[in-house]
């Protein structure tokens, strides 16, 4: 079969980077919202369009693939915080397009019990079922839970807050109403632990459209602390670099409230820079200037912050440790310096296996997964001895997700 495709017109555009001339002949294709582009892409699926249409069993292959898709499907069991009794649970009825997030009174997910109740559903947002909701995060007492709305699969999104206690009145999970932060992209929420309010990352005001189609990148991300009960105008700056406006920031809280940390990436780049900041014993977050402490300042390795010890931090990095590694660093030392290995490992590098992924368990064990022949194996090592203990057996193989806290003796897994 022959195809007779719409003619791409060619420019004599050429671009010089960094002394290196390219050929940009396509240039004009940059603009998706240009009408000259939407009448190549109409024309180029008239073509594809009309090939699919030929296809006789289409509809009986799109209800098979249906059929073997409509099953229930339940998420593993989690705690919102230690500070209330409630589970949480993720369950799709078959083909929803969304998962519901269920609250519950017991740690066996079942839609059917007693109590249990639908508290966050993205697919009551939209009648097409393209909103979804990320990040979902709950506050240190498990009273208010934070999330991403997101529309049309954009990394543009508002994050709004739930209360977590069921209204009588309105028969529902109600929002805060004064609580919705806007231009939130790339962004992780960190809970302060006085429960008063989320660190997060969003961008300033910029030209055109910013719904996820735009071809424009987003420059100057800044970190904001938002105090529940205010308006986002009000929000304290944390973090921003201008000289630098393509990095990206993200903030975390050390397990105690001690602790501040600041992550600092560039672009896509498997690296950061690592700071912190020394809290107040009341563990609130100080309206005046955060003053930030180097732990590393260059882009050679990935450092990610798993648990503190008073002055003692956990990371997990991959300096001189292509497979990863846990370290123990010190935080109250005056300098951290370049020329020495940032802190002692404390579970080595294995030799062969891939370090992914690190949790605490009844705040006494790192419970790893490791990348083991193209499958996960779940291994439990000592925080205070770093020493191995033991693994934890399945009885098939595979990927295996889990549900641990810290203040918590059981792990739910899912394989």
């Amino acid at each position: 079969m022959k195809f007779e495709y719409p003619n791409a017109r060619e420019t004599e555009t050429v671009e010089d980077f960094h002394g290196q001339k390219v050929d940009n002949k396509y240039d004009w294709m940059e603009d998706p919202d240009a009408e000259e582009t939407k009448c190549f892409n109409e024309a180029q699926n008239k073509i594809t369009r009309d090939f699919l249409d030929q296809f006789g069993k289409r509809d009986q292959l799109k209800a098979k693939f249906e059929t073997i898709n409509d099953y229930e499907k339940y998420g593993i069991p989690f705690r919102g915080s230690s500070e209330d009794g409630y589970w949480y649970f993720y369950h799709n009825s078959g083909l929803q397009n969304q998962y519901v997030l269920y609250q519950t009174n017991v740690d066996k997910p079942d839609i059917n019990a007693d109590g249990c109740k639908a508290i966050l559903d993205p697919n009551s947002m939209a009648s097409d079922g393209t909103v979804s909701c990320k990040q979902v995060k709950f506050s240190p007492d498990g009273s208010t839970l934070a999330y991403n709305k997101s529309i049309s699969g954009s990394d543009w999104s508002e994050m709004h807050f739930l209360s977590t206690k069921y209204s009588d009145a309105s028969k529902s999970f109600e929002h805060l109403p004064n609580d919705v932060l806007k231009r939130v992209k790339y962004s992780g929420t960190a809970w302060s632990k006085d429960g008063k309010g989320v660190f997060y990352a969003c961008y300033p005001q910029q030209e055109g459209k910013t719904d996820g189609t735009e071809t424009t990148a987003a420059h100057g991300q800044k970190i904001h602390y938002h105090r529940i009960g205010t308006n986002q105008s009000q929000d304290q700056l944390v973090y921003e670099n201008i000289e630098e406006p393509e990095w990206m920031f993200g903030v975390s809280c050390s397990q105690d409230g001690r602790y501040l940390f600041l992550e600092v990436q560039k672009g896509c780049e498997r690296t950061n820079m690592l700071y912190c900041a020394q809290l107040g014993e009341d563990k609130s977050i100080p309206q005046e200037k955060i003053s930030w402490k180097a732990i590393v300042d260059e882009f050679k390795w990935q450092y990610s912050p798993i648990w503190n010890v008073g002055n003692i931090c956990y990371l997990q990095t991959d300096e001189n440790a292509s497979n990863q590694k846990v370290i123990k660093v010190d935080l109250d030392q005056k300098s951290f310096p370049r020329d020495k290995p940032l802190g002692i490992d404390h579970i080595s590098e294995h030799e062969d296996n891939v370090l992914s992924d690190v949790a605490v368990c009844d705040m006494k064990y790192f419970i790893t997964n490791y990348m083991v022949d193209c499958k996960d194996k779940v291994r439990v090592f000592d925080i205070e001895s770093g020493n191995f203990s033991h693994d934890i057996e399945f009885p098939d193989m595979g990927s295996i997700g889990w549900s641990c806290r810290k203040y918590m003796s059981d792990i739910y897994f899912k394989l």
